[in-house]
Formats: structure tokens, C-alpha cells, sequence
């Protein structure tokens, strides 16, 4: 506070005298001094008064109104120097103000590094007032600032950027000392989170490269492999421009997705970056369907080892680490603690079980001590509630827990709307407990995907709306971070072949089938795709509605090649079960081994009412012939008839007609069926099952 205050005072002292100066009074000059002269006065007792915390407010204020009205000054020589002191100052709404009035005044090689700074802000306004400035320089370095930082022109306000630093979201630690580079977010919006490191590039890639446990490959290689996918090639592009990102490599992080390990997820960037003087590194989201499975490209480094980059040799990522080793510990006492030290607090205490007076029993209390925090349940199932287990943590303050999904904070990162909102109310450990247990509760079932577990230290803060800034920084305050991987529920699927002819009909038996507006389930769904297709891909599809086991029927592509069946509950493109096909009209006409699906339990079915009576006007109809009839004794609830095939499942829909809105008996027509037997059948209410009346007849 004493800070933003002196600052303003000075650059308002400054200012003043040079709006007076520059021609005819100026009725703004005696009010700005006023307000100047009563900031004084309110905090010479006491700078925390609200009096003096306002006057600072209406100082600032001043400021910024009088560095717009100095950027129209003639003397622009004079202006610059009244303008300049005020980029320095520790308040983003004067730093905007003074970016402004340079831009319109003229920026000068001199301004260039205080403008450049200011990119790193991570407040959007202030980014984007620099970047004007940087625009309209003369200078070249200028300019080449403002043309990479040109497509992060987002956001218009004074709210820092939502950070996605959460080592659990990451997925991935970072290298020591590592910086959001703020100017970059627009290739957040892409899929990748831009920082900067304190090592060189070498050590970087070295630091990544041991986590994977493989070398590194030139970005031109591994572009190459992207060609045919426009989408994934694009996330490239940005990082081919050598002029901002020098000698680009790219270390493959293992991470499977939904289910399918063989395929890895996230890449690590690393180059020189000549602007910024220093490491830069991106992690880089693809989606799995983009990226070579590990059988088809090895992954496992470039034909021409690097050697070094930034003037630091690349350390071999397969030699491990021995300098831990005590040479005079058992050779599988030093096992178990190699396991320990990989495993963290979980696996020190079973070293610690299991050798209580072991050779590290020093190092396993040592870390076995550190603060910790952890979902006890591996890998749950869409659950409502997660279970966080911790040790170790202060009691002098409170402690609060929240659950937050990777793509809450992606979005956070990306300046738009959360995909989900964030949680409504953090979980607290009882007062003075170190360790325990508490449960974090949601109001509906947690969708699949990663999410950070966070510990927050203290009182939560509030921003000016009363908003939790807990909830919504979850890079600033968080004391201890562990991932949770939430996973699908799955559907038990079975075809009734392995290979079909074309526009053959593919008999998909299931069991599992969410209900349609339950919980992450709008519109559970089967479709037909290519194997390997996206995510969000689907071709024909056919819905389940309210049956969640049974069967249904799809019609094989016209176009021979490898199929797959997937289960959906959503359009969100998680993935809820596969069933793998092929088309293949030559095969497909020979004998086929037919897997015999486990049987679906039949229900038992429920009492007809026999307050309805189905009369039909012929007992029975030629093929192709209309067929007419009429209800009588309906409740007059959204009612239907239909007519399916005789023994057909209760929740088949058949060809069907309303019986009219509060209808107690209706007339009806539905269309001509082939010769064959058949049912007309009564539902209630819009619903699938149970029905209500049948009657049995032929077509023929």
C-alpha cells in the first residue's frame, strides 16, 4: 500500500506541474492537487484507515486521467518524461494508462524494455497496452515484440489470467524455477502452456527426458509425423518460427487416455529463446487419435542423438541415479529404498514397514515427515465424493481442500468460461489436525478426466465481488497439490460377428447404459466410426433412451475397412465402451464364428392394465396394408401406440402414434408392416417400458 502510494504521489507530482504547463489553466489541475493534498492528509496518521486507503484509490485515478490528458501535450519531448515514471508504477490501472498515453505520444528505443516487461504482466489490460506501445515504436526489437505477442490480444481487464500451474493439472512436475510466459496464452487456447526456465535448454531437456525415460527429437521430425492432420500440425507451427523459438526438441511424456496407454498424450517443447534471453519450454495437449501409438513410431529418440543445445551436453536419461546409494547397505535393502524414493510418502512407509531398521531408514522418516496429500481410492468411478487423506500439515491456521478438473483450469488458462464452475464451497480439516482424513462432496457425479486435489493454507481471500480468489487462482495460493484420475463407466459391448458385408446389419448386445439427463449422460448413444477416428467423431448412430441393457441395431458402413462400435453417453466424446469390426464383403460371406453374448436378463414383466382395450378393425392385414384400430380406457397422459414385431423388447419403439393430448380413447392408423407376426402395444407417459396393453395379430 505505502508503495503504490509513494509511486503515485511522485509520478502525480510530476504530472501535474506538466498539464499546468502546457497552455491555458486547466480546472482538472486544481481538483487532481486537491485530491492530492487530502491523500496526504487522510494517511499522515494512520496508511490502513479507509480514508487513506480511499484517497490512494482517487490518487490513482488521477493519475490515470492525467496521463491521458498529457498524451495530447505539443511539447511531446516533455510529455515522454512526465509519462515514463508512471510505467514503473506498482498499480496496473496507472502502468495501462502510461502504456497508452507512450503509444499515442511515441515510444522510444529507450522504452523498449520497460514495455517488453510489461508483456509478462499476467493481467490482460495491461498486456495489451504495452503491446500498442511496442507497436507504434520506431525500434526493430520493438517490433519483433510486438509480432510475436500480437495474437494474445484477448481480454479487456484488470483480473489476472486464471494460471494453469497446478502441478497435478500439468500432469508433470516442473523444472526448478519454471515462469508462465504470459504473452504466450494464446497457444494455451491450442493446447499448449508456454513457461521459462532458469537452466539452460540442454538441462531442460535432460530434466524431461529423465521423466520419460527417452531421448529427444527435432520438432521437423516430429512434425513430420503430423502431416496428414491438419489440426495437430497446426499445434506446430507457432514453435517452426526460429527467429522466437531456436532449435526446437521434443521429449514424449507418457499418458494414456481413456484407456488406450499404447498412445501417448502430451509432448514437452524445449528451445532457446532469444527475445526472452533464456529457456523456454512448452507442454503440448494432443488428442490420442492424433498420435502415433508407441508400436507404430518407438518414440524412443532421434537417429542423431543430441548432444548438447545452449552450450550444456545432454546427460544420458537411461543412466540412473546412484549417488544416494550407502555402499555398505544390502543390495536388497537398496532395492526396496529405490522403489520408496519413486513412490513417495506411500511407498516410505511400506519401506519403513517392511525394514524398520533399514540402511535408509534416516531418508524414509525424512520424507515419510513432509507434508502430503492424497485421494485414498485410486482411479474412482464418476464418484460424488472423494475421500483426501493428509499428514503432516500445519495447525496453526486453517486448512482447506478443493477437487478442480484439468478442464476448468485449461479454461482458466484460456481466458474463457469454465467448462464446469468451479467448486461450490472447499472442505476443511478440523482445527488443529495434522493429519486425518476429510471427504470433498459435489453436487453430481464427477465427470471422467484429471483433476488436481488442492490445499490451500490460511484464510480464504475475497475479491472485490465477494468471489472466492481460492477457487479462481489456483495457481497463487496452493500449498500442496496431488492428481486423481476420475474414470468412465463402462458399457459391456458384443457384436454378433467379427466381420459384416456392406450395409449389413451389426447387432450390438450391451449392458450398462446410462439413462438418458442422468448424470453426464444427456443422450447415451451407439455409433459406427473408423477405428481410430476422434473422439468427437461419429458416423450412423442409433440411441438407447431408457434402455440400459439390451440390443439395437446398426447398418455396417459401404466402404471396406476396419470399424469400431463405441458407446457414448454424450457428446463430449468420452469414449464409454469399443467393439472392434471389419467390413468385408469377400469374408463376410463364408461362415463366421459367432460369439455368443451373455444372455440379457429379461425382466419380469410387470401387470398389463386391463383397463384398456385394443380393438382392430380387421384381425388381419395384408402386407404393406395400413393398420387401423382404436384404444379405449387411457389415462390421458401422453399415450402412444405402436406396433413391432411380435417378441420384439419391451423398450423397442416400433412405428408409433400419439393418442392426442388427454386422450382417453383414441383412434389410430400406423403404417403397413411386411407378413409376419406382430403386437400393437400401449405405453403411458412418453415412457419405453413397462407396456401397458398388447395385442397380438399377423400380417400375412
Amino acid at each position: 500500500m505505502a508503495r503504490c502510494l509513494s509511486a503515485a504521489a511522485l509520478v502525480l507530482a510530476l504530472i501535474v506541474p506538466a498539464v499546468a504547463e502546457d497552455g491555458p489553466a486547466n480546472p482538472r489541475v486544481a481538483a487532481w492537487t486537491e485530491r492530492f493534498d487530502q491523500m496526504n492528509e487522510s494517511c499522515e496518521v494512520d496508511r490502513a484507515s479507509p480514508a487513506c486507503i480511499g484517497a490512494i484509490k482517487a490518487v490513482q485515478s488521477d493519475v490515470a486521467a492525467a496521463l491521458t490528458t498529457i498524451s495530447h501535450m505539443s511539447d511531446r519531448d516533455a510529455a515522454r518524461e512526465a509519462v515514463r515514471p508512471a510505467l514503473v508504477v506498482d498499480a496496473p490501472g496507472v502502468q495501462t494508462a502510461a502504456a497508452y498515453a507512450l503509444a499515442r505520444l511515441g515510444p522510444e528505443p529507450q522504452d523498449t524494455q520497460t514495455l517488453t516487461a510489461l508483456l509478462g504482466s499476467p493481467i490482460p489490460t495491461l498486456r495489451r497496452a504495452a503491446w500498442g506501445a511496442l507497436n507504434a515504436s520506431p525500434d526493430p526489437a520493438a517490433r519483433e515484440w510486438a509480432a510475436r505477442a500480437k495474437p494474445q490480444l484477448v481480454g479487456e481487464r484488470f483480473v489476472d489470467d486464471r494460471r494453469p500451474v497446478d502441478a497435478a493439472t500439468l500432469g508433470v512436475e516442473l523444472p526448478s524455477g519454471s515462469t508462465p510466459v504470459w504473452f504466450e496464452v494464446v497457444v494455451w487456447k491450442s493446447g499448449a502452456q508456454v513457461f521459462t526456465a532458469e537452466d539452460d535448454p540442454g538441462a531442460v531437456i535432460t530434466y524431461f527426458s529423465g521423466i520419460a525415460g527417452r531421448g529427444s527429437v527435432p520438432l521437423a521430425e516430429t512434425k513430420a509425423l503430423f502431416e496428414a492432420d491438419k489440426d495437430a500440425a497446426r499445434s506446430f507451427e507457432r514453435f517452426s518460427n526460429g527467429a522466437w523459438y531456436q532449435s526446437p526438441y521434443v521429449v514424449v511424456l507418457d499418458d494414456g487416455v481413456e484407456g488406450d496407454s499404447e498412445k501417448p498424450k502430451r509432448l514437452a517443447i524445449v528451445w532457446y529463446d532469444p527475445l526472452l534471453g533464456k529457456t523456454g519450454f512448452a507442454l503440448q495437449w494432443l488428442p490420442a487419435a492424433s498420435m502415433p501409438s508407441f508400436s507404430e513410431y518407438p518414440w524412443s529418440g532421434s537417429s542423431e542423438p543430441l548432444k548438447s543445445l545452449g552450450g550444456a551436453e545432454i546427460v544420458d536419461p537411461g543412466a540412473p541415479d546412484t549417488s544416494w546409494v550407502r555402499p555398505d547397505a544390502p543390495d536388497f535393502d537398496t532395492q526396496a529404498f529405490s522403489f520408496a524414493r519413486d513412490g513417495g510418502i506411500a511407498a516410505a512407509e511400506d519401506y519403513l514397514d517392511m525394514f524398520p531398521d533399514g540402511a535408509y531408514r534416516a531418508e524414509a522418516e525424512a520424507m515419510k515427515s513432509e507434508p502430503w496429500v492424497r485421494a485414498t481410492a485410486d482411479d474412482p468411478v464418476e464418484p460424488t465424493e472423494v475421500r483426501i487423506a493428509y499428514a503432516n500439515l500445519p495447525t496453526d491456521k486453517p486448512i482447506r481442500f478443493d477437487v478442480v478438473s484439468e478442464g476448468t483450469i485449461m479454461s482458466w488458462a484460456a481466458q474463457s468460461a469454465p467448462s464446469a464452475p468451479p467448486p461450490d464451497m472447499a472442505v476443511e480439516a478440523p482445527a488443529g489436525q495434522a493429519s486425518g482424513e476429510v471427504v470433498w462432496r459435489s453436487d453430481r457425479m464427477l465427470k471422467p478426466g484429471l483433476y488436481a486435489i488442492r490445499v490451500f493454507y490460511g484464510e480464504d481471500k475475497m475479491d472485490f465481488d465477494g468471489l472466492s480468489l481460492a477457487r479462481m487462482m489456483p495457481g497463487d495460493d496452493v500449498q500442496l497439490y496431488a492428481s486423481l484420475r476420475i474414470l468412465p463407466r463402462m458399457v459391456e459391448i458384443a457384436l454378433d460377428k467379427p466381420v459384416y458385408g456392406f450395409a449389413e446389419a451389426v447387432r450390438i448386445t450391451y449392458k450398462g447404459m446410462a439413462v438418458p439427463l442422468s448424470d453426464n449422460a444427456a443422450h447415451p448413444f451407439f455409433t459406427i466410426v473408423k477405428k481410430g477416428a476422434r473422439r468427437k467423431e461419429w458416423g450412423r448412430y442409433v440411441y438407447t433412451k431408457e434402455q440400459t441393457d439390451g440390443q439395437v441395431i446398426l447398418e455396417a458402413p459401404s466402404t471396406p475397412g476396419d470399424y469400431e462400435v463405441r458407446a457414448l453417453f454424450a457428446e463430449d466424446g468420452i469414449v464409454r465402451g469399443v467393439a472392434a469390426f471389419t467390413v468385408d464383403p469377400a469374408r463376410a460371406t463364408a461362415p463366421v464364428p459367432t460369439p455368443t453374448p451373455e444372455p440379457t436378463p429379461v425382466p419380469t414383466p410387470e401387470p398389463e392394465d386391463m383397463a384398456v382395450v385394443i380393438t382392430l378393425d380387421k384381425p388381419s392385414f395384408a402386407p404393406d396394408e395400413p393398420i387401423t384400430g382404436k384404444v379405449t380406457g387411457l389415462p390421458g397422459d401422453r399415450d402412444w401406440i405402436a406396433v413391432v414385431p411380435a417378441g420384439s423388447e419391451d423398450g423397442t419403439t416400433g412405428k408409433w402414434v400419439y393418442a392426442g393430448k388427454d386422450a382417453k380413447e383414441a383412434t389410430f392408423t400406423l403404417p403397413g408392416q411386411p407378413a409376419g407376426a406382430y403386437e400393437i402395444r400401449v405405453r403411458y407417459r412418453d415412457q419405453y417400458r413397462p407396456v401397458r396393453r398388447r395385442l397380438a395379430f399377423e400380417v400375412k
